[in-house]
């Protein structure tokens, strides 16, 4: 899949109208701004720094970077939409403003505009089918104790 398929370039309009709803944040390098687990997320529009997406270490292997994004790029997973929980993580690399759009609002903006919804809808879904075959493929967690045979 190609990364701008993933991280689709955004045109001004669309720019405009993304960053027309949401709140703005100053975050500080290092911050997480939604965690692999998280039930509740934004989606994360990307106003100046970078983040990156990580799949977040587990007991028998390290964190792995998954990708870089830069300025006017927005970061989120199809759960957004289907209530599911955050698969992988972001975080900030430096010091950045970003613009957390909760889900309400990304539902709203994607009922009225046509265009962003079809731009949103397709990088989801294609960043989820990449979860599928690369590092973040090993996102998968069994839940129960080592113990029990179910």
């Amino acid at each position: 899949m190609s990364d701008e398929t993933l991280s689709p370039t955004l045109t001004d309009a669309q720019w405009a109208r993304l960053t027309s709803i949401g709140t703005v944040a100053d975050v500080p390098a290092g911050e997480h701004l939604f965690r692999s687990g998280d039930a509740d997320y934004d989606l994360i529009v990307l106003e100046e720094g970078e983040i990156e997406i990580v799949r977040d270490a587990l007991r028998w292997m390290d964190e792995v970077v998954i990708t870089r994004m830069g300025p006017r790029t927005f970061a989120g997973e199809l759960g957004l939409l289907n209530g599911q929980a955050a698969f992988l993580s972001a975080r900030t690399t430096e010091p950045s403003r970003v613009r957390r759009i909760s889900r309400a609002e990304l539902r709203h903006i994607m009922d009225e505009d046509d265009d962003l919804c079809d731009l949103i809808l397709h990088t989801l879904w294609a960043r989820r089918e990449s979860l599928r075959h690369g590092p973040a493929a090993m996102t998968l967690k069994f839940v129960g104790y080592s113990s029990s045979s179910e």
